[in-house]
């Protein structure tokens, strides 16, 4: 199934849009659309947005019968940018949500004779590097069990690759749908690009706001690498062009769209010494963190100092590892942004100066240090 009109005002459904990207394309749509937000917890308080309570991980969206079928009675498009994300989560906990909660949101879609925009992330590029690693990291413990600690299963180490598994296999149930779809990626989201606002730090805010205070000494990644982020603004307004523009219109049906920096992102380095230019603005004497390469710290620090590593300190460590494996790479994502929409993205001015912005916001909102007075 195919629409071929133009939408004036649709009828749109957005999920997760309480979150911190759903939030602002809420605010992007709000005016332009007829917006029902379908949230968990948080309702969504705009002028004439409606906000509807329900679950992904429930049958009918945990809504009633008739509610149900009401919604999509009156649905054009169905946004659906509702996922978990947290690294603590279960796999179990990731995959009904992010997987199976994707289904249930196919069903509304095929009920309403709906388009679907799904919200991906660019990650799922990265998906393999985490199957190759936890494959060498198998054969590297065989072939030397002095090289991990054996209190590392029990450290509860967090990694994002239950995550990247679920949105893979979200993807795939959405591709393989029959239904008019776009998939859209975007990378790392920081905060707005003028002002660095964003309603919740991400695990980017979190690695620069160690580095700021001198609480991450060094990183395990090649200072080379990128470090892929993109303003949250920016992202917002292009899903909601491309959620008005429709599909099998303006916008092929089944199309991609890497909402990403691609080869205009920064690098670990270049993260590094911004962060080191805001600490010196607000008076923190801190050393800058080395870059050490994965190799290193899994066939020299591990080994040195993982029996003898505080537990604590140890869990830092590995989590550090995730985190860079995901967040550092010498491998770009693709790029593509809806230009034939008026929007062709970013460019590095403006990835650069969205990241101090967002490190001021960071700095600010953390009260990490004090500003320096400019006479």
């Amino acid at each position: 199934m195919m629409m071929t009109t133009a939408f004036d005002r649709p009828q749109i459904l957005l999920t997760g849009a309480s979150g911190v990207l759903g939030s602002v394309i809420a605010a992007e749509l709000g005016p332009v659309a007829d917006l029902t937000c379908l949230t968990r917890r948080r309702s969504v308080t705009m002028p004439g947005v409606r906000t509807l309570t329900g679950d992904l991980s429930l049958p009918g969206l945990g809504l009633p019968e008739r509610a149900l079928a009401d919604l999509a009675s009156r649905t054009d498009v169905v946004l659906h940018c509702a996922a978990l994300t947290a690294f603590t989560s279960e796999p179990g906990a990731s995959d009904q949500v992010n997987r199976d909660g994707t289904h249930r949101i196919l069903d509304l879609v095929a009920a309403a004779g709906a388009d679907l925009l799904h919200m991906s992330t660019a990650f799922v590029d990265r998906g393999a590097e985490f199957a190759t690693a936890a494959s060498s990291a198998t054969a590297s413990s065989t072939a030397s069990p002095a090289a991990a600690s054996p209190a590392t299963d029990e450290l509860r180490v967090r990694s994002p690759e239950h995550y990247l598994r679920s949105k893979i296999a979200a993807e795939e149930a959405v591709a393989g749908s029959g239904l008019p779809h776009l998939i859209v990626r975007p990378s790392v989201v920081i905060g707005d690009s003028a002002t660095g606002a964003i309603s919740q730090f991400q695990g980017w805010h979190q690695m620069c706001a160690g580095m700021i205070t001198g609480r991450l000494p060094f990183l395990p990644a090649d200072g080379s690498a990128s470090v892929d982020c993109v303003p949250v603004d920016l992202v917002a307004r292009a899903v909601a062009r491309l959620a008005l523009a429709g599909v099998g219109r303006e916008v092929a049906d089944g199309s991609q769209w890497w909402l990403t920096a691609g080869p205009a992102a920064t690098t670990i380095d270049a993260t590094i010494d911004a962060c080191m230019e805001i600490a010196l603005d607000r008076g923190l004497a801190v050393d800058r963190p080395r870059t050490v390469s994965r190799e290193m710290v899994e066939r020299l620090v591990l080994p040195a100092f993982g029996q003898s590593a505080p537990p604590r300190l140890l869990k830092q460590m590995l989590e550090g590892m995730e985190l860079m494996r995901l967040f550092g790479s010498q491998h770009c994502f693709p790029r593509r942004w809806p230009t034939e929409l008026g929007d062709p993205g970013p460019d590095q001015a403006t990835i650069e100066s969205s990241v101090f912005a967002s490190l001021d916001f960071l700095a600010d909102t953390m009260a990490l240090g004090r500003r320096s007075e400019v006479a």
